[in-house]
């Protein structure tokens, strides 16, 4: 005993004494790049970078590629890797994947929205080695989504279109969380059994397996990271573990006066775990960013480290235009962006589960998830079932350790399902993630921990404002679309809704369909929300959705997304951004006080000006004279709303220029001024990055918008001129001609490698042409 404590004392010396960056046998990298692909085998092979589409899609994709292709790599032999583990991990591979070295099968893997591991190491031979990933995405009902692509409600589009990482190895090494296929357990997985202000405990679950021929000797050692600084760590303890054995290790960090992660504090630690043999040797080491947070739900409400919150949120769509699902982790990143910028707070990701990148991104900047399995209106005994309560399992392995996640929707969305099926799913969650800290949803009231039921699922005009069973919460998972869409009873609260045409009371509007109604669609968005928050039992929303998006059955996008599919806001963007707290500020996304008047004002707009904002009065002014200061509305649209829209009667349209300035206590703290638009006169170019520059090297895309404006530089939202696009050290993806919409219309800008700054011009008869030269940055 008194060996054992000197012996482990030694090891905490040595362990400070090592580099922060010392040499590591582990080498995970990048395998993004000199891919080579083909749609048959009459086709020659392409040269690619990953993340890539089969096909570049339409603007409206109604008829979305699927087929065959193949993609192949070479991949030389490293003298380094003798004795050593090799791996190969897919983040997504649309459909059907079949992986081949040399010839030989490795595995078919089903489903595209779920990653995976192959061992390569018994199949590699010394000189090259040729890899091939076949791929099949047609419809197929054995696996999830299942549904043919012209009966389902959003594509599945193609290609290996995440990343794909090679990782080399000691054959003493840290498993994979899905791969390791241990319930509850694989790869390492974090838990925080107690949580306060004042302490918290950090328990690590690590499984170690050991692929060589004799026994090990090792210490497993984690430390937590704070702004390049170790915080703390766990004491070392001598372990051995057999040959071809393998073994879960759990050890405690207790942290004192921890930084809790919240949606309007997100702090994160830097967890790093090394592996550490005889003789100082590291013979692995990894880090990830972690969250310490303690939740809870109830009929009373959810809580956040004791302090309740609605959860006020969105669903997305992974989509972008013309590459489907293809996206670099800075575009799923600025995605994360645009969703925290456009006041929510909580996305779910409707209706599979997305990208990693987007994970870690949704740590960063505090946006709390709802985690899907995959589907929509469909269900299969038999392969599809167990490959959807497999998916259930994997989802959790994969995101468990994101604090950003606080639901698990493990059910099909819309979809019947037996009760055996429902039981299952439930319980998958807490056999995978076991403690008080895993929620399961469903949109059935079965089983499940919070009921996820959409708005038009219930009966208007009350819809679900007197659900209750028991102390179990409900959660409004879809709102705002179909419940008007259909004209359901909502739409009847409203005056004059029964004299609107069916176009004009629905929510699904595209940015040229005029300001009435882009209007309408952000009333019946406010009149849903407004409802949800005063349900007895509900303790969230999502609307639908974030994004407009294609889908098998229909000619057009389901536009009722807040923003379009090019990322572009309607009114209905501005009415949620003004819901969030003026107090709340960020670095990361545009915040604070704000106020928007949702006008174009010019003749054809209405008198009334509709102005959303956080302040607590809005002052306007009409030709630079002041015409009232007005607290917010106060109509039965309002009740419940934080922050109620300010309605403005000017009596009739004078041109001019308008000003709103929004104050707090008496302080201006927010001001918009919206002109009359004149006559088309130039163009004007501006790019957005959402905080992420521009990657040369990682196929990373930028949005680039035209605005067609007037001398004074007043965007004119009747304009439709043809946009014509170049660039010069870059790529537009997708067409280079394209018309504006209600004035503005972007395209997709991708850098060349190595490019240090693109210059893009845009150019419409008549017009003044507009260049912009935008920098790139590699990435730290």
């Amino acid at each position: 005993m008194k060996h054992s404590i000197t012996l482990r004392t030694i090891l905490v010396l040595i362990t400070m004494q090592l580099p922060l960056h010392a040499q590591q046998d582990t080498d995970t990298q990048s395998f993004n790049k000199n891919w080579q692909f083909r749609i048959d085998a009459s086709k020659a092979w392409q040269s690619v970078t990953l993340p890539h589409t089969a096909k570049l899609e339409p603007y409206i994709s109604n008829n979305m590629w699927m087929g065959e292709c193949t993609y192949q790599k070479d991949i030389p032999y490293e003298p380094s890797w003798k004795n050593k583990k090799v791996f190969l991990e897919f983040e997504g591979a649309m459909g059907i994947a079949k992986v081949s070295l040399n010839g030989k099968l490795l595995t078919t893997h089903y489903g595209g929205y779920m990653g995976f591991q192959i061992d390569l190491t018994d199949h590699l031979v010394e000189g090259r080695n040729r890899l091939e990933v076949a791929l099949d995405n047609r419809e197929n009902s054995n696996y999830p989504p299942g549904k043919e692509y012209r009966r389902l409600d959003f594509s599945w589009f193609s290609g290996l279109y995440r990343n794909v990482k090679l990782n080399v190895t000691d054959k003493l090494h840290i498993s994979h969380a899905i791969a390791a296929n241990q319930q509850g357990g694989g790869g390492i997985f974090v838990t925080y059994p107690k949580v306060s202000k004042q302490a918290a405990s950090v328990q690590i679950k690590t499984h170690v397996a050991n692929d060589h021929n004799n026994p090990q000797n090792f210490y497993l050692d984690h430390s937590l990271w704070q702004n390049d600084q170790r915080i703390t760590g766990t004491k070392l303890t001598p372990t051995t573990l057999n040959a071809g054995d393998n073994r879960h290790i759990t050890q405690t960090i207790e942290l004192k006066n921890p930084q809790l992660w919240s949606p309007a504090s997100p702090h994160l630690y830097t967890l790093k775990t090394r592996l550490i043999g005889p003789g100082k040797k590291i013979i692995s080491e990894s880090s990830q960013r972690i969250g310490i947070r303690h939740i809870s739900y109830s009929a009373d409400g959810f809580l956040i480290n004791g302090r309740k919150l609605y959860q006020r949120g969105t669903n997305r769509h992974q989509e972008f235009p013309y590459l489907g699902y293809a996206a670099s982790d800075e575009a799923q990143y600025r995605d994360a962006v645009k969703i925290k910028e456009a006041g929510f707070d909580i996305v779910r990701l409707s209706h599979y589960p997305q990208s990693p990148a987007f994970m870690r991104a949704c740590d960063e900047l505090g946006l709390m998830v709802i985690n899907c399995i995959t589907g929509w209106q469909f269900f299969k005994d038999g392969e599809f079932a167990q490959r959807s309560l497999q998916e259930a399992r994997e989802m959790i392995r994969r995101d468990r350790n994101h604090p950003c996640v606080v639901l698990w929707e493990t059910s099909l969305n819309e979809s019947g399902m037996p009760a055996w099926f429902l039981k299952q799913q439930h319980e998958i969650v807490d056999q995978e993630y076991p403690g008080d800290q895993s929620f399961s949803g469903a949109w059935k009231d079965g089983p499940h921990d919070v009921f996820l039921p959409a708005r038009q699922h219930g009966k208007g005009p009350k819809f679900w404002d007197d659900w209750q069973h028991g102390n179990k919460p409900a959660f409004t998972a879809e709102y705002g679309d179909w419940e008007y869409y259909a004209q359901a009873a909502a739409n009847f609260n409203q005056d004059g809704a029964k004299e609107l045409k069916k176009e004009e009371s629905t929510s699904r509007q595209l940015r040229k369909h005029g300001e009435k109604r882009l209007l309408q669609m952000a009333l019946n968005y406010q009149e849903s929300h407004n409802q949800n928050l005063r349900g007895k039992s509900i303790i969230g929303d999502a609307n639908w959705l974030m994004f407009d998006y294609n889908r098998g059955y229909a000619n057009d996008h389901c536009s009722s997304g807040v923003m379009d599919l090019m990322r572009l806001p309607k009114f209905a963007y501005f009415f949620y951004r003004s819901q969030r707290p003026p107090s709340e500020s960020s670095d990361h996304y545009s915040s604070g006080p704000m106020v928007f008047p949702a006008t174009y004002w010019n003749e054809s707009s209405s008198p009334q000006v509709r102005v959303f904002s956080n302040c607590e009065t809005v002052t306007a002014y009409l030709n630079g004279k002041k015409m009232a200061t007005q607290t917010p509305d106060q109509n039965r649209f309002s009740t419940h709303l934080s922050h109620p829209p300010f309605t403005f009667d000017f009596k009739s349209f004078t041109p001019g220029k308008l000003k709103f300035i929004g104050s707090i206590k008496g302080k201006p703290v927010a001001e918009h001024t919206v002109s009359t638009p004149g006559k088309a006169a130039a163009l004007r170019l501006h790019a957005d990055n959402s905080g992420h520059p521009l990657r040369p090297n990682d196929n990373d895309f930028l949005f680039v918008y035209a605005s067609v404006v007037d001398a004074q530089g007043t965007v004119i939202p009747g304009a439709t001129p043809l946009l014509s696009f170049s660039s010069e050290g870059g790529q537009i993806i997708g067409p280079n001609e394209i018309h504006a919409e209600a004035g503005i219309n972007g395209i997709l800008l991708r850098s060349h490698q190595h490019a240090k700054e693109i210059t893009v011009k845009v150019s419409s008869p008549g017009l003044k042409p507009s260049e912009l030269r935008i920098q790139t940055k590699l990435a730290d």
